[in-house]
Order: C-alpha cells, then structure tokens, then sequence
C-alpha cells in the first residue's frame, strides 16, 4: 500500500470585460492524496495503480483596482470516482547493495 501526495500552486493573470479592460489576479492551490498499491515484478521494476483521491481545492481572484474586490471558492472532499485511477509502471535506481 502507498499514497501518493501531491501539492500544487499556480499564479496568472485574467483579462475581461468589454474590450479586456479589466484584469483579475488569480492563485491556485491544490492538495491531494491519492491511495494505491504497488507490485515489484522485480528488484528495480514495479507496476503501481493509484484509485480515489482526497483533496483540497483553493481559488483566489483579486480584481486589479484601487478597492480590490476578491472572489474565493474553496473544495475539499473525497473521491473514488473512475477518472481518478491510474496505472503505472515504475524504475528503481539503486546503488547496488540490494
């Protein structure tokens, strides 16, 4: 049995309004776990699928104006849906003292 961690930020920028006059900040984070299982076919060699996922969803949006206005959406939750699962196949670098 594993979990698989993974922590994610993103940043940029968002034109709209008529003629795009108006720009938005944007930062994004996200966390999540997803829980697997790995199989070793050998020493350096393994196939591993991964299924659900716990996660945690943040969304910031500040208008770029004087009176900053700003928009948050918050996801949290656990999922097992199918789009979540996946198989891998992984390689194993050692240093020799197996």
């Amino acid at each position: 049995m594993n979990g698989t961690f993974n922590f994610l930020i993103g940043f940029g920028k968002s034109r709209f309004g008529e003629g795009e006059d108006l720009e938005a900040n944007i930062l994004d984070i996200r966390a999540n776990i997803t829980p697997g299982i790995t199989y070793f076919l050998n020493s350096k060699l393994a196939l591993n699928a991964n299924v659900g996922q716990l996660r945690y969803n943040r969304r910031r949006e500040r208008l770029d104006i004087d009176s900053e206005p700003e928009n948050l959406d918050q996801d949290y939750g656990v999922s097992f849906d199918l789009n979540t699962f996946s198989l891998g196949l992984q390689y194993f670098l050692r240093n020799g003292s197996d």
